[in-house]
């Protein structure tokens, strides 16, 4: 069970992995970005992350 999990996760966490890596290599502060990692109805991610941003 836990197996299938991992494996249906896989590409979301590489996508999140790629993103944090490029954001690192550009200087930046990373932030999380549900809509970058395909990740859809992630509304309260959105929300932190325009928050984030405003400071």
């Amino acid at each position: 069970m836990n197996l299938a999990a991992i494996l249906m996760l896989l590409k979301v966490g590489i996508a999140v992995l790629k993103d944090y890596e490029r954001q690192k290599k550009a200087g930046l502060d990373p932030v999380f970005d549900p809509e970058k990692a395909g990740i859809k109805d992630a509304n309260l991610w959105s929300v932190i992350k325009e928050k984030y941003l405003e400071q």
